[in-house]
């Protein structure tokens, strides 16, 4: 047997991104090999503008609850939603393994606490309490085919790892979220001896982040956010109030430090922000003094320039605490005149105008504002172009997939990619759901795979579909029309009816114009109506089908003409 045939034959490693490539957010791949799968994250999205009344969404998982497939663990690259916040519901579906970083998994073990009541139950029937496993970088971990090796790397999270995965077919790696942070903060460090140890083994696949695939040059450091945090506080008399992700731990204790050289009481507020704070402290990944953290109840009390409080609501979420701080909202703080508000995060697409919106009330209050287009006040945690460039010379790998991107930022990091000298004949721009197959000196597309978004809406799963979505946009737009109308089968008559009713349609709508004409014109349809009905031999779903759709199209054609709306019609014919 020639050695191609003998690669042909080798069983494929087959790689299937089931989230978070073409988009942001939802980050979940898939390993599989003979049908034994190791997933790489399993995260959520926050919906967009037009997902209304959708809290989250996550990625559909129906190809992994195949009976042919046995997913063995879930590894983890770090602490954020979009990396792990589809695993209370994943461990719903089945039991299995967790693995993460000490930081990680408590992020996550905060979270599983709130969704144990619906996780799959033991032969009791109690909730089966999900296997938590620690990893530790540069000490691999074996399951079934793969071994699976933890590489440090930094973030805008503590604790981020990428994946080096060794199967039968080869070595890949899974660079997770990362930055070269050539100053990084609290203990973190990107390994570059192990990628580069990799590179000079040889790396069958490189799947690597994508997010600053259009940014030129090089990501700042964490540490030069504290340089600007130190002289900010140091010119700044009035209290002190920062808005950044709960997650961002090196960021938090940056600020407590410079805050206590200062003589400055730290204060928290929001839910997230100090369930963080604690886990954080727990596992001794915040260095300053636990009586520095002054309960909200001696704010008030606490001179102006001895105060900093760290807050949620950098996103401008209409919930969140700086919000509610702001529109008066709040029951302990308000923001005042002489308040420096820094908004200590990036702008996640789509939250533009509520971010605006918390700005301009911010302003209206008196308060000073800095963002990052005005103040470095945050640096992000991935990788630029210059960064993503020495990953690919590092791991020099035979085949590159770059993940984690919208579709224009793959296509940028593919074009990078080759522009540093891989063939473009051995790099793959996939989206969620294309199937990758490898095998010994070959990548190719393999077949689709089922792959989309679960809406998740409350307590619902799935129950919410894009025709629902359109329903919702369509009201929330135009508004409505109920129309009803009681027949009479017997006397085959219209027994009472037309009667309107309308939400969100206009002001008054009873006394418009254009509700009398409605009304009549309805009225004219419904005599026509009973005359075709007299010859009518069967009362039937399908005569009352018809009837609505005729009210439907009578209203419709008035509604267009008169006053270019189209809302949301809906006859009710009731049959007696």
């Amino acid at each position: 047997m020639s050695q191609e045939q003998f690669e042909k034959n080798v069983p494929p490693l087959r790689v299937i991104p089931l989230g978070g490539l073409g988009e942001i957010g939802m980050n979940m791949m898939a390993f599989e090999y003979e049908g034994s799968i190791v997933l790489v994250d399993a995260g959520l999205m926050f919906p967009e503008n037009d997902m209304f009344g959708v809290d989250i969404v996550i990625p559909d998982i129906s190809y992994l609850l195949d009976p042919s497939k046995k997913v063995l663990a879930v590894f983890l690259t770090h602490g954020h939603e979009d990396h792990i916040g589809a695993v209370p519901y994943l461990l719903r579906e089945m039991n299995v393994p967790i693995y993460g970083t000490p930081l990680t998994l408590g992020f996550l073990s905060d979270k599983l606490k709130e969704h144990r009541s619906e996780f799959l139950r033991d032969e009791d029937g109690s909730p089966i309490t999900p296997q938590m496993m620690t990893v530790k970088p540069r000490e691999p971990i074996f399951v079934g085919p793969f071994c699976v090796e933890p590489i440090s790397v930094t973030h805008s999270v503590a604790d981020s790892v990428a994946y080096a995965i060794t199967t039968p077919v080869g070595a890949v790696i899974h660079t997770g979220d990362f930055k070269i942070d050539p100053e990084p903060v609290g203990g973190s460090y990107f390994d570059v001896e192990r990628f580069k140890a990799y590179g000079e083994k040889g790396v069958l696949a490189l799947f690597s982040d994508s997010t600053n695939a259009e940014r030129e040059g090089h990501t700042g450091s964490e540490t030069q956010v504290g340089e600007n945090f130190e002289r900010i506080f140091a010119e700044t008399e009035g209290r002190i109030i920062i808005a950044t992700f709960s997650s961002n731990i090196h960021r938090i204790d940056q600020v407590a430090q410079i805050a206590s050289r200062l003589g400055r009481k730290i204060f928290l507020s929001g839910k997230s922000i100090i369930g963080n704070v604690k886990i954080a402290r727990e596992l001794g990944y915040l260095s300053f003094p636990l009586d520095q953290i002054a309960p909200l109840e001696e704010l008030n009390g606490t001179p102006d320039r001895e105060v900093v409080l760290i807050t949620t609501g950098s996103q401008g979420e209409p919930m969140s605490a700086l919000y509610r701080m702001a529109t008066d909202d709040h029951k302990q703080i308000q923001v005042k005149p002489g308040d420096t508000v820094i908004l200590s995060a990036r702008v996640i697409p789509g939250n533009e105008e509520d971010i605006s919106r918390v700005i301009n009330y911010l302003f209206r209050k008196g308060a000073r504002v800095l963002h990052e287009k005005i103040a470095r006040v945050h640096v992000s945690g991935h990788a630029s172009r210059e960064e993503q460039q020495k990953i690919i010379e590092w791991v020099r790998p035979q085949f590159f997939i770059p993940v984690h991107g919208e579709y224009r930022q793959l296509v940028s990091h593919a074009a990078l990619a080759s522009k540093t000298g891989i063939d473009p004949r051995r790099i793959l721009v996939v989206e969620d759901g294309e199937e990758i197959v490898l095998r010994p000196g070959r990548c190719e597309k393999g077949n689709p795979i089922p792959a989309g978004r679960i809406y998740i809406d409350g307590k619902g799963i799935g129950d919410v579909e894009q025709t629902v979505l359109k329903d919702r946009k369509h009201l929330g737009s135009d508004g409505m029309i109920v129309v009803t109308v009681t027949l009479d089968r017997q006397a085959r008559k219209v027994r009472s009816g037309p009667s309107l009713l309308s939400r969100g349609f206009t002001r008054n709508a009873v006394e418009h114009p254009l509700w009398e004409e409605m009304e009549l014109s309805l009225q004219t349809l419904l005599r026509e109506m009973e005359a075709d009905l007299a010859w009518e031999e069967n009362f039937d779903a399908e005569l009352k089908q018809g009837i609505e759709t005729r009210i439907k199209q009578t209203l419709k054609k008035i509604i267009s003409k008169k006053m270019n709306r189209y809302p949301m019609i809906i006859p009710n014919v009731i049959l007696i």
